[in-house]
């Protein structure tokens, strides 16, 4: 896996993030910081770290220990499912081995399988999935990232302007302002928290974690 972003940068967006979770501080200490440097060098995207960030703060606050602080040193396992999880699907510049022979199409199977059982929104997100499979079956890596982000897509934009806009203004408070992280980067991090945000609204599988 890869960043194109700067270490600094880096630090800078991930550290904001994280304060904003956290609700208090003004810097990182030392031993933060040199945790988000680690997930740079190993070239995590700066927008997998985010959500999984988002993640190990919702589980703590579903767990009842809202009142304990949030270390970074909490989101590590969240952190590293995520990074495992991209590194079997991502695509370049992120590395990962393709779908083994048949793979697709019993994904496939899979995916349309879940979309017959579903309705709603769910059954949009599932459909969407299993369009992006059959139109990019010639390249099974594209494939598999695309069916995971049309799903998400698909179910917000499926969902009742009731339920879709809390969910939107949500995620976007979660993160918080852009203050001065790169509009580009912000909006892939935005994204990303958004289709997290949706999977965890309709107890989504992401199409990729079917294989």
């Amino acid at each position: 896996m890869s960043t194109d972003v700067s270490r600094g940068a880096y630090v800078d967006a991930v550290g904001s993030h994280f304060l904003r979770l956290r609700g208090g501080g003004l810097t990182l200490s030392p031993v933060d910081a040199d945790r988000i440097r680690a997930w740079h060098d190993r070239g995590l995207p700066m927008e997998l770290v985010c959500a999984g960030l988002d993640a190990a703060h919702k589980a703590l606050r579903d767990s009842g220990r809202a009142r304990r602080p949030f270390h970074l040193r909490f989101a590590d396992r969240w952190v590293e499912e995520l990074a495992a999880s991209w590194e079997r699907r991502s695509l370049p510049p992120f590395e990962s081995p393709r779908p083994r022979e048949g793979g697709l199409e019993r994904l496939l199977r899979a995916v349309r399988e879940k979309e017959a059982a579903s309705e709603g929104p769910c059954r949009a997100g599932w459909s969407a999935a299993a369009h992006a499979l059959r139109r990019l079956a010639d390249d099974p890596a594209a494939a598999l990232v695309e069916a995971d982000v049309a799903q998400a897509h698909a179910y917000l934009l499926a969902l009742p302007p009731a339920d879709r806009l809390p969910l939107v203004r949500r995620t976007m408070e979660t993160l918080g302002g852009r203050r001065g992280v790169p509009r580009r980067t912000f909006r892939a991090m935005l994204r990303a928290s958004l289709h997290a945000a949706a999977r965890r609204h309709g107890n989504l599988v992401q199409p990729s974690d079917l294989l």
